[in-house]
């Protein structure tokens, strides 16, 4: 399986590349640099939060982060048998956040439900595999996982940051059964900027992106959810796909000390 769907895949890797090293960079058209005297991590939540390791229910809805500006996101949940995949959106029309789930790890759709921000008010799909098909519903994963803003605007911080930094050896560790690829702030070694993590056990995958910030000039910028994907014990069989896979890539830059 091809994991990664990037037409600009050479563009990006370079600009990950000079991004980890400290060179200017352009990503997304925001122009991203390394420097000194860094102040608080900033956050643009209006309201709300997103715990990832507890399972999300209907009601958790009108809980999740609402931004202050018209910025969507996109993230992963899947907890041993159950796989949510999560849109905001923001940016134009009603202000809404749309559940989309696999209650049994088949890969198929059994609820769309979608929250209206603004109304507080919610809206059942009544044929939600017609919806989402098992090919929409498993794009709109793999786009999650990496990073791909297209029809949906998840973390770019994704599969394609694990390739580049864990060529690196100084950022790759073992975790579990598998690895931890992380990224050090280059002006600051106590701060970590992004961590993934991803194991395999006879109990599921374990998968995690996290993103704590991104430097924005002076400023330190955590995106409005942290955890773009976040996978416990997952039978998803994408997830476990995905997961083999990176833990085969990553055991090739492991230090032999470690």
């Amino acid at each position: 399986m091809e994991i990664i769907h990037s037409k600009g895949g050479i563009i990006l890797k370079r600009s990950i590349i000079s991004l980890i090293t400290g060179f200017i960079v352009l990503i997304g058209g925001v122009a991203l640099w390394s420097a000194g005297g860094r102040g608080p991590i900033q956050a643009n939540v209006e309201r709300g939060v997103y715990i990832a390791k507890i399972p999300l229910k209907i009601s958790d809805l009108k809980k999740l982060p609402v931004p202050k500006t018209n910025e969507d996101y996109a993230f992963i949940q899947s907890i041993d048998v159950e796989t949510n995949v999560v849109i905001g959106k923001f940016k134009a029309g009603q202000r809404e956040i749309t559940l989309i789930q696999d209650r049994n790890s088949d890969g198929k759709v059994d609820l769309v439900v979608r929250y209206f921000v603004d109304r507080d008010s919610f809206k059942y799909s009544a044929r939600p595999r017609n919806e989402f098909t098992e090919e929409k519903f498993k794009k709109l994963k793999e786009d999650i996982l990496n990073g791909k803003q297209d029809e949906v605007n998840p973390n770019k911080e994704a599969i394609e940051y694990i390739k580049v930094l864990q060529q690196n050896s100084d950022r790759v560790r073992r975790w579990k059964n598998g690895f931890r690829v992380f990224l050090v702030d280059a002006d600051d070694e106590t701060s970590e900027q992004m961590n993934f993590f991803f194991s395999i056990s006879s109990s599921g995958a374990d998968l995690v992106f996290e993103l704590n910030y991104r430097n924005q000039g002076v400023t330190r910028m955590s995106p409005i959810i942290n955890q773009s994907v976040y996978c416990k014990d997952s039978k998803d069989p994408l997830i476990l796909e995905v997961t083999k896979q990176l833990i085969k890539e990553a055991a090739n830059f492991v230090p032999v000390s470690d």
